[in-house]
């Protein structure tokens, strides 16, 4: 039985929005019933659908237009496109301070809503949401798109069906230049969060869902450079993340971790023509990983394409939002003192 078509939405072309827009075109082009429908953002000249796209991560998207505006309905305002009847599911990839209120107007129009890390600021704004997802028929998924990236989501595979043992360790680091993109928001950091809430949650959130909720948590550093400690009764007795916005000019984003388990390491670097390696227990060779060459965003989107048509819950819920934050609300304690 063929599965109805769904109307896709991005609200805010940015760097993300066109990262979005890219990813429900490829979700499309793999079968899955979806197509970008609309878009809405307040630049007349991003709703041409010609990509303007900058940020931390180099983008497989060409110079060829993001969509045809001749066939894709477009919005000045994310609010009238959520209330146009247009769409089925949304992506909202706007500032963080609109996110709480755009997801609300769509819980109330019915739409599903993949909305961008991080969700809020606090967590006090998240458990709202929670209520009004509860009461509503809409499915709302947070976009961590680590849970999704290659090299990553292999590591949680291997951590859930424990090939490799126990996991004993886990060190993650994410480090870059201060985004040179939207400095009016970016840095404001009682808006954005500095790299404790932009950057740092992607590790947070990854190790609450690799490892599970620590029992403590410690923290050194500022809200531009963190490193936090996290505790278990029951698991990895050391694991760290550090975060960095406060890298020199020209710095490259990297990401990485060194993951110990009883019988192997796994060790990632963004930097490296093979990023991924494994180190087995007992032998001295080096075996490379192949990853797939679908990007975290795609994986994502295609996620949350599939758990709207087959109407099951999505694998990244605002209660995995809420654990994050209120970690990194306990790491913003910690750096205030």
């Amino acid at each position: 039985m063929t599965k109805p078509l769904l109307r896709y939405g991005v609200i805010g072309l940015g760097f993300m929005g066109q990262i979005h827009v890219r990813a429900v075109q490829a979700a499309a082009a793999q079968g899955l019933p979806c197509v970008l429908a609309a878009v809405a953002d307040p630049d007349a000249n991003r709703r041409t659908g010609r990509p303007t796209a900058s940020g931390n991560l180099e983008s497989s998207a060409d110079e060829a237009n993001l969509f045809d505006p001749r066939t894709v309905k477009t919005f000045e305002a994310g609010e009238d496109l959520i209330r146009s009847g247009e769409v089925d599911l949304i992506s909202i990839c706007t500032r963080t301070d609109t996110h709480v209120a755009m997801t609300m107007a769509a819980l109330g129009a019915g739409v599903h809503v993949l909305v961008e890390k991080p969700v809020a600021l606090d967590s006090e704004a998240i458990r709202s949401l929670i209520t009004a997802r509860d009461g509503s028929l809409s499915l709302v998924m947070p976009a961590m798109c680590m849970r999704f990236w290659p090299g990553w989501e292999w590591l949680i595979e291997q951590i859930r069906d424990g090939r490799w043992g126990a996991p004993l360790s886990g060190t993650f680091r994410r480090l870059s230049a201060s985004p040179t993109w939207s400095t009016e928001f970016y840095g404001n950091l009682t808006k954005s969060g500095g790299a404790l809430f932009d950057l740092h949650i992607h590790d947070v959130d990854f190790i609450t869902a690799a490892f599970g909720i620590p029992s403590a948590v410690r923290a050194t550093g500022h809200l531009l450079h963190v490193t936090g400690c996290y505790e278990y009764e029951d698991g990895p007795s050391h694991v760290t993340a550090e975060g960095a916005w406060d890298m020199p000019e020209g710095f490259p984003f990297r990401m990485e971790y060194t993951v110990v388990m009883e019988n192997a390491v796994a060790e990632y670097r963004s930097d490296r023509e093979v990023p991924l390696v494994l180190r087995r227990k007992g032998s001295s060779a080096v075996e490379e990983i192949t990853l797939s060459p679908r990007s975290g965003y795609e994986a994502e989107v295609a996620a949350f394409v599939t758990a709207v048509s087959d109407g099951t819950s999505p694998p990244v819920t605002l209660e995995d939002a809420l654990a994050a934050t209120e970690l990194l609300e306990a790491e913003s304690r910690a750096l205030s003192r």
